[in-house]
């Protein structure tokens, strides 16, 4: 006969080995779940160290292409900024040159409606001691101008020509200042001499600096009238 089991005693298991075996794994699994495990960080580490390499890589490539479009955008600026200047100083002597044209152009106009008056007066000038320059003065009072055309006119550094008026009661009377080219040739309107005033003639002085209110030059070209005559 079979004896009952005493209370306490360890009853023995009735659940097969395979199904306990089981049972512990599972266990085992709820006690370490995935997010605590070491493998798992270590890809997650693994794909963050990977991700940041990428994203220096992508931003250094990035730099370095922005960095030569700039650096080629400031060349192309600087091209086009010396293009502009050049453009600018060529446009400033075409106006220059054409301004120089037109008032040429201008003195000659009035030079010929001087000369083509039918009450011209023309004043010759002869050359004074030491040069050999020569000259013209043409004087319209119904054109309401006058004119003086000079070549052979010395080139002096420092000096200044100078046109006076010669009266027939006081001092000369200055009527311009003349800047002849290189070649010593020179084609000016002149302002008309004083109203009323009795020309006796013309001097043309070679004055030290500015050109003073009287004379105190060499001569350079002088013109008498055979008497003095009201000519404005």
């Amino acid at each position: 006969m079979r004896q009952a089991p005493r209370d306490g005693a360890e009853q023995p298991s009735t659940k097969p080995p395979g199904q306990k075996q089981a049972g512990g794994a599972h266990q085992s699994g709820a006690a370490n779940p995935w997010y605590r495990r070491v493998s798992f960080w270590r890809s997650v580490a693994g794909m963050a160290v990977a991700i940041a390499l990428g994203c220096t890589a992508i931003a250094l490539e990035t730099a370095s292409e922005l960095s030569w479009l700039n650096a080629s955008f400031h060349r192309r600026l600087g091209l086009l900024g010396s293009r502009i200047a050049r453009l600018r100083s060529e446009t400033a002597n075409s106006e220059r040159q054409l301004a120089e044209v037109r008032a040429e152009q201008l003195a000659r106009a009035n030079i010929n409606r001087i000369l083509s008056a039918a009450d011209v007066r023309l004043l010759r000038l002869t050359p004074g001691a030491g040069t050999e320059a020569r000259g013209l003065v043409a004087i319209s009072r119904h054109a309401g101008g006058a004119i003086i055309e000079v070549a052979g006119f010395p080139a002096a550094a420092g000096h200044t020509g100078a046109m006076w008026w010669l009266l027939a009661q006081g001092p000369p009377a200055k009527a311009a200042e003349l800047n002849p080219g290189a070649d010593g040739r020179l084609s000016l309107a002149i302002p008309m001499p004083p109203r009323g005033a009795r020309i006796a003639g013309v001097i043309i002085t070679l004055e030290p600096g500015m050109a003073p209110d009287k004379p105190s030059g060499r001569i350079i070209l002088r013109g008498v009238l055979s008497r003095p005559q009201i000519l404005s």
